[in-house]
């Protein structure tokens, strides 16, 4: 390459990856703090309090700016242009803008369209998304804070220039507190002088999970929402006190880098630094990202380093988990090192990749990545069973940060807040456009349609049998129940759960109905940004939902291998809802739902991605149960036989399990339980529910090698006998036994 143009290529690639990897901090900070001038909800102290904040603790410069009544949205865009224009700018900078006072969902009438307003009724409002937009024209980072009700807004992820990252009091269908101690701007502030007093930097996605995490009370009432505008994978935005300026003549030691490495790269052709840029930061994990090799490395030196301990949990929260996770924990921690020494060819600096065969780093980076995500899944498990450990607490601690379990645990503390239920996650019926019902669909509790061309599926519960003849209103306990359940399903959680993005419920009075609404997702299971947010159109089309039930009537054939895997995608769902104390209740074919994207497509792909609905009763382990009577064999087929008819005895994870048996018994033998000869009732034959059990397990034991495989079977096996292994165990016990007789049995079964 010419002098010239490797000139150019530096130059471009430091822009195109500028701020990617640095962690040096900013030159210039400058909040803008926006209210009303006509301060109807009394703002302003709270506001002077983040003044104060920003400027004595982290010694950032600020604004304060009052809407006026006349002309709002011309002002306010004239003035966040000068603001754009005087403080983001420049590469070192970041710019703060923040919102207090009210907000409306109304304006546009569209869920993720928010406009602010001067005054609960009537009185000047001015549209958000257009001037979030305007912000887009900032060369700095940009940071914005918003608090009022509905704050979670459309995004657009146009900005190009450096990070965008917004950090919203609530949903896009939820209230928030006043001002006052319960107010997001009140715990916002609390928070932050903690952490900054404490001498440690805030990131911006961790503060989300922080502020609806923190257990000093008074607590947020609602979850604050995380957005980033970016297309590009880049750092989130850290704020930390800014350093006092250095007298001239003085210089500014750097600390030295702890290991350097040297990657050296043949072309055959002259690159662009784009191509050079993306290629670092978004390589295909088969043939492995330097960056994504860093990141993983990392996490599998410090893990490695514990090992290495003569007490590797010591000091750490995982020391105060059962001693049964502890053992799990340090030997897989052990096996991590073992893997590490054979992988030292990668993870010595003075080692240049090119040196090293494609092959040996794909299979090597796959088993360290193997053995981080066991190390993880370990630690989850200790932190999440064991009802003694502080979550927040466990958020802080250094060894649970490296192994990145944030999600789970802030699931985990959403489902045991008991006093946070939102005050509205209802969305406008009016913007649902209904598809058309298909011939025999009238009655399905399944229906699609779209909100602004983005499709969606609504699962549908009919209370009627609850009302009096004198209110069409679902009794309160049941509302409170439901409630619970729409901001559990909302919370951002692991692809493993199956469950699609939830984007809140519609309630119908007239037909007595509550709809659940959720976003068809399709590449990219991304509930950071789908889970309150209706946003874009979609081009992808896609069948009438599909119930497992039907498909099996529907589908004579399947290949062995196609439902091995489904259910091994069952049991991981189940797994993944029994680690955070979540149980279903309701497991059966039914509300095992897919979504073909043809009529005539084959089974595999009508398969490869199921999702679980049938949330009616879905809720917390330690939550009261509804002892229901309920006398259907459609229904008690798959329950446990304590859970028939009319059950005595309060539902437990053991049941789940049960029911999950009976769902791979059916895909074992690609039939309906309700179908077996066991179910059949005669004048001389009742129906027993354990005597029906032990007549399926004899079936098993004797066909179930020849029809599904040893492993298939022993699965099933284990799932209707779940309630007899379980005996005596400790959560961590159970859930081991769980994981190793079921989950990992049927993820490890090949070459059907």
């Amino acid at each position: 390459m010419s002098d010239a143009s490797e000139e150019q290529i530096i130059d471009d690639f430091q822009q195109r990856t500028r701020g990617y990897w640095t962690t040096q901090q900013y030159e210039r900070v400058t909040a803008l703090l926006i209210s009303w001038a006509d301060d109807e909800l009394g703002v302003a102290s709270e506001i002077d309090r983040l003044k104060v904040l920003l400027e004595q603790h982290l010694r950032y410069s600020t604004q304060r700016y009052h809407i006026p009544s006349i002309n709002s949205e011309a002002e306010l865009s004239h003035r966040l242009t000068s603001f754009v224009r005087e403080c983001a700018l420049g590469e070192r900078d970041l710019a703060i803008v923040y919102y207090g006072g009210h907000g409306d969902n109304t304006v546009v009438d569209e869920a993720g369209y928010p406009a602010w307003r001067a005054k609960l009724e009537n009185g000047p409002t001015v549209e958000w998304f257009p001037l979030q937009r305007q912000l887009g024209n900032a060369h700095s980072d940009v940071f914005v804070l918003l608090d009022c009700c509905y704050a979670a807004t459309k995004i657009s992820r146009e900005f190009e220039n450096g990070q965008f990252e917004i950090l919203a009091a609530s949903s896009s269908g939820s209230r928030v507190p006043k001002p006052g101690r319960l107010s997001f701007t009140s715990v916002l502030i609390r928070e932050l002088k903690k952490q900054i007093d404490a001498g440690k930097d805030v990131p911006i996605r961790w503060l989300q999970t922080h502020l609806w995490s923190a257990s000093t009370p008074p607590a947020l009432t609602e979850s604050p929402q995380y957005f980033t505008l970016v297309k590009r994978d880049l750092p989130t935005i850290r704020l930390a006190p800014l350093t006092a300026k250095i007298a001239p003549g003085f210089a500014q030691k750097q600390p030295a880098a702890s290991s350097f490495a040297l990657l050296s790269i043949s072309f055959t052709e002259d690159p662009t630094a784009h191509q050079l840029a993306d290629w670092l930061k978004s390589y295909p994990p088969n043939t492995v990202s330097e960056v994504n090799i860093e990141a993983l490395i990392l996490r599998a030196r410090f893990l490695e380093g514990l090992n290495e301990k003569h007490h590797p949990l010591q000091g750490s929260i995982l020391g105060k988990v059962s001693p049964s996770a502890q053992a799990e924990i340090i030997d897989r921690m052990s096996e991590l090192s073992n893997v590490m020494k054979k992988s030292k060819v990668l993870t010595q600096a003075e080692v240049a990749l090119a040196d090293i065969p494609g092959d040996l780093r794909a299979t090597t980076l796959q088993n360290l990545n193997s053995k981080v995500a066991e190390v993880s899944e370990s630690v989850e498990k200790g932190i999440l069973l064991d009802s003694n450990i502080d979550l927040t607490a466990a958020q802080d601690d250094s060894v649970v940060a490296a192994c990145e379990v944030d999600q789970v645990i802030s699931l985990r503390q959403r489902l045991l807040s008991s006093a946070s239920i939102p005050d509205r996650l209802d969305l406008p019926r009016g913007l649902i456009t209904w598809d058309k019902r298909g011939k025999g669909d009238g009655q399905s509790r399944l229906r699609t349609g779209n909100i602004k061309g983005r499709p969606i599926v609504a699962e549908i519960f009919n209370y009627q049998h609850l009302t009096t003849a004198t209110s069409n209103e679902p009794p309160p306990h049941m509302m409170t129940q439901f409630r619970k359940m729409v901001a559990l399903l909302c919370h951002p959680k692991q692809e493993n759960f199956h469950i699609l993005p939830c984007l809140g419920y519609t309630h119908d009075w007239a037909s007595k109905t509550l709809s659940l609404i959720f976003e068809v997702v399709w590449d990219s299971f991304d509930t950071q940004i789908s889970q309150m947010n209706i946003s874009g159109t979609s081009t992808r089309k896609f069948g009438t939902p599909l119930m497992l039930s039907k498909y099996m009537s529907k589908q004579k054939r399947v290949a062995l291998g196609v439902r091995v895997k489904l259910a091994a995608s069952l049991a991981k769902a189940l797994e993944s809802f029994h680690k955070v104390g979540w149980v279903h209740k309701s497991l059966k074919s039914d509300n095992i739902v897919f979504l073909p994207p043809d009529a005539d497509a084959d089974a595999a792909t009508v398969l490869d991605q199921p999702w679980l609905f049938g949330f009616e009763y879905s809720r917390p382990e330690d939550d009261s149960t509804l002892l229901q009577e309920d006398h259907s064999l459609s229904n008690n087929a798959y329950r446990h036989p304590e859970r028939w008819g009319k059950p005595l005895i309060k539902f437990k994870k053991s049941h789940d399990i049960y029911s999950l048996g009976i769902i791979l018994l059916e895909l074992a033998y690609w039939k309906p339980i309700i179908g077996f000869p066991e179910m059949k009732s005669s004048p001389g034959r009742t129906l027993v529910p354990t005597k029906i059990r032990d007549e399926l397990l004899g079936r098993l034991r004797t066909e179930g090698p020849h029809v599904c495989g040893q492993s298939f079977a022993d699965s099933i096996v284990a799932c209707l006998t779940f309630e007899e292994i379980a005996a005596g165990l400790d959560e961590f016990g159970a859930h081991s036994e769980f994981s190793s007789r079921i989950v990992n049995r049927l993820a490890s079964i090949r070459g059907i």
